[in-house]
């Protein structure tokens, strides 16, 4: 199948790489399915721009038979517009992701297919194998149109056999117009610390807690080892409200993180909550 994933637009700026979606691609791809990413809270896109994107693949060969949608509330409302041209193009089948996608939506956005949150990962695996015959109806998390029984998934305990996110489908050289938000996709920034001075060249976002479920230490490692490889980034920025809770899981991942040698190499922050 082709298969296309739209990262909604929201009210708030795009500080973060969608982690979420990044992963469900990931898992398609190595399904073996063709897919792309469309960024539209990075790209900001116009509905006349959208149209002529859709009418642009279109004449070079693409035909996506499937798009699923992943956002905030406010992004899903914002997306009707999206939906109604891309129908009039693919005729593609359309799936909504994440903890809001409820049936007033899918009502809303004409969508056939919603899968919500916890471990939709799981669900997405699932639902890869039934799209072909139309056979979802009694997969875990997943709601549909056409049937009103719907079953909560579960949330799954072992995150580690997550593949990373697809990061070569997404538009991580661009840079404007948001290159000086920190947290962004690659920026170039200058950032002044008490005694020392960097030059961070390639930062990268990245979020290692689901649903108050943790991937291990040795995963979020992995994957900045990973990163640093492929990308050659110097910075991460993590996103974990609870990171000062979970001393256990802090301890580890700084001694791990020490041993691999990447304290030389790549610095860091991360985006907490106090009160926790």
């Amino acid at each position: 199948m082709q298969i296309l994933f739209v990262n909604l637009q929201s009210a708030d700026p795009p500080f973060e790489v969608p982690d979420t979606l990044g992963r469900l691609c990931g898992i398609a791809e190595l399904a073996g399915n063709q897919v792309g990413i469309l960024d539209l809270n990075l790209l900001r896109m116009s509905t006349e721009r959208i149209r002529k994107d859709c009418q642009d693949q279109k004449k070079e060969g693409a035909i996506w038979e499937v798009a699923l949608l992943y956002g905030s509330e406010s992004g899903y409302v914002s997306a009707k517009s999206f939906i109604e041209i891309f129908r009039k193009e693919f005729k593609a089948l359309i799936v909504l992701a994440g903890g809001v996608a409820q049936p007033q939506i899918m009502k809303l956005l004409d969508a056939e297919i919603a899968l919500q949150d916890p471990s939709i990962e799981i669900s997405w695996k699932e639902l890869l194998k039934g799209i072909p015959n139309g056979r979802w109806n009694n997969i875990l998390g997943v709601r549909s149109q056409d049937s009103p029984i719907y079953t909560p998934r579960a949330q799954q305990a072992l995150l580690d056999s997550l593949p990373y996110p697809a990061y070569d489908r997404m538009m991580l050289d661009v840079r404007d117009p948001y290159r000086n938000l920190i947290g962004g996709y690659f920026l170039q920034l200058k950032v002044n610390i008490p005694a020392e001075m960097y030059v961070m060249q390639k930062g990268m976002t990245a979020s290692w807690i689901r649903d108050g479920v943790r991937f291990s230490p040795k995963y979020a490692v992995e994957q900045i080892k990973f990163l640093r490889m492929k990308y050659g980034i110097d910075f991460f920025s993590m996103t974990d409200k609870e990171f000062m809770r979970d001393v256990k899981w802090l301890k580890e991942f700084c001694d791990l993180y020490m041993r691999e040698g990447l304290y030389q190499a790549i610095k860091w922050e991360c985006w907490a909550d106090v009160h926790y």
